[in-house]
């Protein structure tokens, strides 16, 4: 869970993504000759959401793998702790007495 909100709070970065190629070529909200139409829009931001300045170094490592490996390394990483955990707890048999029921 901790890998995956990082992941939304700082994207990766588009050299860690490989993105399509983009064009707005012809694209109605790039029109430069009539910008009344693109004033208008209701699709049109008032408030301009600004980048931050500031990515940790764990922000272009952990937090852009890939939403399809978080599942099989929080298992691995459950199985892990839980076979470390259980070798350190030393689990020890107990004297069950058949004759009673």
């Amino acid at each position: 869970m901790w890998i995956g909100i990082g992941g939304h709070v700082y994207p990766p970065l588009p050299e860690h993504t490989r993105p399509l190629p983009l064009s707005v070529a012809g694209c109605f909200f790039n029109s430069t000759e009539r910008p009344e139409l693109v004033t208008r829009s209701p699709w049109t931001t008032i408030n301009p959401v600004t980048e931050l300045n500031y990515r940790p170094a764990i922000a272009d490592t952990l937090y852009s793998i890939s939403y399809l490996y978080l599942s099989p390394i929080g298992t691995l990483t459950v199985l892990i702790l839980g076979l470390i955990v259980s070798l350190l707890t030393e689990f020890e048999k107990a004297e069950v007495d058949d004759g009673e029921f």
